[in-house]
């Protein structure tokens, strides 16, 4: 029997991080109110926001990477499908013409019986013409006597 495929591995799930107006809000309520604060709070928010945006593409090499496994093992498990169908198939193929060779040389024998058979039963009534015939002419000739 073919082995069960397996699922493929749950897909990894991160944490969201808040939306920008957010965390950009958090920043203007508690950050600093000079010019140099304000700047230097932007700067931090931008770093912020640009470790975020490489944190989500990293997320979605990651999660390319898990569909391409996951494409991977299916067309695997798909191939292993065929491979067994066509196998199946082919046996069952076979089978069926070694039956229909069998049939049809049992469909010869029984027509040849069929035939032997007729030809014996035209025979018998040959056979049983030329005795009647012969009974009615051995029945004349007792009349006759």
């Amino acid at each position: 029997p073919p082995e069960r495929p397996r699922a493929p591995p749950p897909p990894r799930r991160r944490r969201r991080s808040p939306p920008a107006s957010a965390a950009m809000a958090e920043y203007q309520v508690a950050g600093p109110t000079g010019l140099k604060g304000k700047l230097a709070s932007l700067e931090d928010f931008i770093s912020l926001q640009n470790e975020e945006l490489a944190a989500q593409r990293a997320e979605i090499e990651s999660l390319r990477g898990d569909k391409s496994s996951i494409e991977q093992h299916y067309q695997m498990q798909l191939a292993e499908l065929k491979k067994t169908m066509v196998a199946d198939v082919q046996k069952m193929q076979e089978e069926v013409r070694k039956h229909f060779t069998n049939q049809k040389n049992e469909n010869n024998r029984l027509q040849q019986q069929l035939t032997t058979l007729k030809g014996e039963k035209t025979s018998l009534q040959q056979q049983i013409l030329g005795l009647q015939r012969r009974i009615q002419e051995l029945e004349e000739n007792i009349g006759c006597d």
